[in-house]
């Protein structure tokens, strides 16, 4: 679960005049059209990091409508001699942003963020509050700035429940000392000597947006302040569970929301996002407080000793030698050798350091341990990572962020193990969340099943991440009734992690699957009455060879370790090779998509000595998926001997891979064997084959 710092814009103003005019307090922006906002006098007011010069004219703002794609600063028409009181925006797409009229005269397109200010207003505020008309559900980022008794200005930030979906108007409402000064702050600014807001704080500015990742329309209306009508939620004090016995956990990154996490046994955080303080609110009251380190993957590259690609770091990863360290395209970080001194150095002198000594927090979440599953050769490495953290810190909560290949040889050191998207998830593409399909919930099912059976030799907690949406209660109660059935710990969550949800009571029997899964055994069996379906494409010549000893017209038979959803493994001695006229699950067979080994298994009719094998790999959407790793075996005295190995590079650049034996053997049973993670660059844990031709 890679994380996004998606902190506020912070902005400071330092020149803010007092001959601005006061506004009053309630209405400050309106989205009707019936009611525009007219502000007058800015004349000496900062904007931005300017002063609106002599002779501004009245700005009148009508229909106020956003589209959120980033972050930034932009300013009113200063050729036009207008200003706004602030707009912040970057990278918003053409045609995609706010659009205002001012005044019927000029347009601007801006984008994302409102920020008002002007000194002597909102004194003695405890509370924040706008009204939002939306299609879609938003969560808003808010920022104030307060001037403090020695004149120094500081920014406090907060984010709000997600609100809206339904198009009709919606109150959000903020207690103002639920903002608060994050670490990551204070480490980049300096400590402003102050860490909570103020009793009667003066603030002089407001500022409001809707997170970077949402998008879609919205219309806001009546930012104002006020005296506190939000029932502040109690830290809820109960004795401490001991480990093995909690059932509940949260998973958030923002900061402050102490109070909703302490309804939780165990919270998995975002050190950077709290300070020590809240860390210990949250342990005294109960909680166990685990905190993120990413340990496969650096956030920003670091020059270190200089020894490595580009003059960084050594321990940074240069798989095609271009001299520059490998980066994660999907969240901009850089993958690392975790067995380097220099690294494990950093992660454990420095950054797990930091969290139990400091922070205070009762361990660590580890994240990136899956970095082995595209670098093979550093698995040694991060196990050795690992087991050097546990022997500095005894003590602490382990909890690894899957990295399920190397589990079991991690297993002796962890807690627990995170297992993301077990029964719903989140769509990139389309903003979206959904339940798992019934294949993906067959394969999570027998994985659950496979780690299920690890647990026999060290009983570690498993939790089990959801993303839903807060109005999709059928979704995520499916995710807590899955879950508690395999005996997991179940929590559902925005894929930001930027919210906490309200825990949800499962309605199953916990455990019920524990062993069983989904309904039993994935190992399959070639279904000859599947060929029928062949008579569909009559154009389609099939490719009978008596020489094939594998082809099913020549008695052979087949079996897999497991199928996706609607394919059958018989395709794989069908004779059809890929052939555009065919449909998808019949011109190949696919194993389910798992990170475990995965397996054909051709029985012949008689002993035959096979001198050379064929494997055409499956053709989808103009791509071949060429598995990285086949191993060609025969079936001797009880156990299963390698012939050779099928390589390629995962690229899928060839249509099919030819392995001539050196020394055949004579045997009834052939195994193609692709080990775990071994399957195209694409879809490593997929093993997708057109057909198979033993010679």
């Amino acid at each position: 679960m890679k994380k996004n710092l998606f902190f506020i814009l912070i902005l400071f103003f330092s020149l803010i005049s007092t001959q601005c005019i006061q506004l009053k307090e309630g209405l400050l922006i309106n989205g009707k059209l019936s009611s525009p906002l007219v502000v007058e006098n800015f004349e000496g007011c900062n904007v931005g990091d300017s002063v609106a010069p002599k002779g501004t004219e009245v700005v009148t703002l009508k229909g106020l409508q956003h589209e959120s794609d980033g972050w930034g600063i932009s300013q009113g028409d200063s050729a036009a001699n207008k200003w706004i009181v602030s707009i912040a925006g970057e990278g918003y797409k053409s045609g995609k942003s706010l659009k205002y009229d001012w005044d019927n005269k000029n347009e601007v397109w801006l984008d994302s963020s409102i920020w008002f200010w002007n000194p002597q207003i909102w004194k003695g505020a405890e509370e924040f509050r706008f009204w939002i008309q939306s299609k879609k559900q938003y969560k808003f980022d808010l920022a104030i700035t307060i001037q403090t008794r020695k004149g120094k200005q500081v920014t406090f930030s907060a984010t709000t429940p997600r609100v809206g979906g339904d198009n009709k108007w919606k109150e959000v409402k903020t207690l103002l000392k639920k903002f608060s000064i994050p670490d990551w702050y204070i480490t980049e600014q300096g400590d402003p000597g102050i860490r909570s807001i103020p009793k009667t704080p003066v603030v002089v500015a407001m500022g409001i947006s809707p997170v970077w990742h949402s998008s879609g329309e919205c219309l806001i209306d009546q930012l104002s302040y006020g005296k506190a009508s939000v029932k502040e939620i109690p830290i809820k004090m109960k004795k401490q569970k001991s480990w093995t016995n909690v059932d509940s956990f949260v998973c958030y990154y923002g900061s402050g929301a102490i109070a909703e996490m302490s309804q939780f046994d165990v919270a998995i955080v975002e050190g950077r996002s709290q300070n020590a303080e809240n860390i210990k609110k949250l342990r005294d009251s109960g909680t166990w407080v685990v905190s993120y380190v990413t340990i496969g993957e650096e956030d920003k590259l670091s020059k270190g000793d200089g020894k490595g690609p580009g003059g960084y770091a050594s321990y940074y990863m240069d798989s095609d030698m271009d001299g520059k360290p490998d980066k994660n395209e999907n969240w901009a970080s850089y993958y690392v050798n975790a067995g380097s001194p220099l690294w494990q150095d950093k992660i454990i002198n420095g950054r797990v350091k930091n969290i139990i000594e400091k922070m205070g927090a009762d361990g660590i979440f580890m994240d990136t341990v899956d970095t082995v599953e595209i670098y093979k050769d550093t698995e040694p490495g991060m196990v050795s990572l690992i087991a050097n953290i546990r022997k500095k810190y005894p003590n602490i909560k382990i909890v690894q962020n899957r990295g399920f290949s190397v589990l079991k040889k991690t297993l002796p050191y962890i807690d627990g193990l995170m297992y993301e998207d077990f029964s719903i998830h989140y769509n990139w593409e389309d903003d979206s969340y959904d339940f798992a399909d019934k294949s993906k919930l067959i394969s999570t099912g027998i994985f659950a099943t496979k780690i299920n059976e690890l647990r026999k030799k060290k009983n570690i907690q498993v939790f089990d991440l959801g993303y839903a949406d807060l109005s999709q209660k059928d979704l995520i109660q499916f995710c807590y009734d899955r879950g508690w059935e395999y005996d997991f710990i179940p929590y559902v969550a925005s894929i930001m992690l930027d919210e906490v949800y309200p825990k949800y009571t499962p309605h199953s029997k916990r455990g019920v699957k524990k062993y069983t899964g989904e309904g039993g055994s994935a190992e399959v069996q070639g279904d000859l009455t599947k060929l029928e379906d062949m008579k569909k494409f009559p154009d389609v010549k099939q490719k009978i060879d008596k020489g094939n000893f594998a082809l099913y017209l020549n008695k052979a038979t087949v079996k897999a370790d497991s199928s996706f959803q609607d394919y059958d493994i018989i395709h794989v001695i069908d004779g059809y090779t890929n052939d555009s006229r065919l449909e998808w699950n019949v011109s190949a067979w696919a194993s389910l998509e798992l990170p475990v080994e995965h397996w054909v298994e051709i029985d012949l009719p008689t002993p035959k000595k096979v001198k050379k094998v064929v494997v055409y790999w499956a053709l989808d959407s103009g791509k071949y998926y060429t598995s990285k790793e086949v191993k060609v075996q025969y079936f001797f005295q009880g156990y299963w001997k390698d012939l050779g190995v099928i390589k390629t590079d995962g690229q899928g650049n060839v249509h099919k891979s030819v392995l001539n034996i050196k020394n055949p053997e004579v045997g009834r049973q052939f195994r193609f064997f692709q080990p775990s993670g071994q399957g195209s660059q694409s879809r490593p844990d997929l093993m997708w084959i057109a057909e198979i031709e033993l010679y």
